[in-house]
């Protein structure tokens, strides 16, 4: 790649490696950039159609992890023209179906006042690429937690958040830490699991810091618990859907916004 290419690209990141790897799979030229291995936090670049080339990025779960790769990003010799995270969060309303799509109109912590917005021209150019594509995002506030809520959980915090359709771990943190570093962003979250559904307890113990799953804890878990099979299998079909929507959001955006 050409650092020097104008305009500058856009960046993705998403927090789990199921999500990264199907985008990867998706896009066939994504490659580290240089002095990186592509893991998480580590960067990639991908040239797409017609020579248009994005920034790739893996965080890992939570605000913390979400607002380093920021910085990695900024710190680039060319920096990208907006961060825009792209993933599966929990939905906060009874109307949402899995693989539906949330464009964040403001990161809330939960139970919190205020929240930050992301810049409104490039929701407007991101909502207009997406409808372009037959993706119809419905635009509201999402709020970032710490650790995957359950159905109670969600419930709770729809009552605490009125209006917030969807809960994720990253949101605030990578938007905090762009208006601070003056990089535009968006997050675009895909429904996994809808209101009234809890993903399995042991679930978020799969999932490393890095974002990697941890197949040898779940299958170790399922042989000592078979009766969690059907909801395992449950989360793994919904898994799948959430992650070719996040391709196909990307794609979309890379080559129309």
């Amino acid at each position: 790649m050409n650092e020097t290419e104008s305009p500058r690209p856009f960046a993705f990141l998403t927090a789990v490696a199921a999500e990264a790897s199907v985008l990867r799979a998706r896009l066939g030229s994504a490659k580290p950039l240089p002095g990186q291995s592509g893991g998480a936090g580590e960067l990639e670049v991908a040239t797409l159609l017609q020579d248009r080339v994005i920034y790739l990025g893996r965080t890992g779960p939570g605000e913390d992890r979400a607002a380093r790769a920021v910085r990695r990003l900024a710190a680039l010799r060319v920096p990208p023209r907006a961060i825009i995270l792209v993933g599966c969060a929990g939905g906060l309303t009874s109307d949402q179906k899995v693989g539906d799509v949330v464009l964040c109109t403001r990161a809330l912590a939960d139970g919190v006042a205020g929240g930050v917005e992301p810049d409104a021209e490039l929701l407007e150019r991101l909502e207009a690429a997406l409808r372009a594509g037959s993706i119809h995002p419905r635009r509201g506030p999402t709020v970032t937690v710490a650790r995957v809520a359950g159905a109670s959980g969600k419930a709770a915090i729809a009552r605490a958040n009125p209006g917030a359709l969807a809960v994720a771990m990253e949101d605030r943190g990578l938007a905090r830490t762009a208006n601070e570093l003056g990089l535009p962003w968006a997050a675009i979250r895909v429904i996994l699991d809808p209101l009234e559904v809890s993903v399995p307890a042991a679930a978020a113990g799969f999932v490393s810091p890095s974002g990697e799953t941890r197949m040898g804890r779940a299958i170790a878990h399922l042989a000592l618990n078979p009766r969690a099979l059907p909801g395992f299998l449950e989360l793994g079909k919904a898994s799948a859907v959430v992650a070719e929507r996040v391709a196909a959001i990307v794609g979309v955006i890379a080559q129309r916004a």
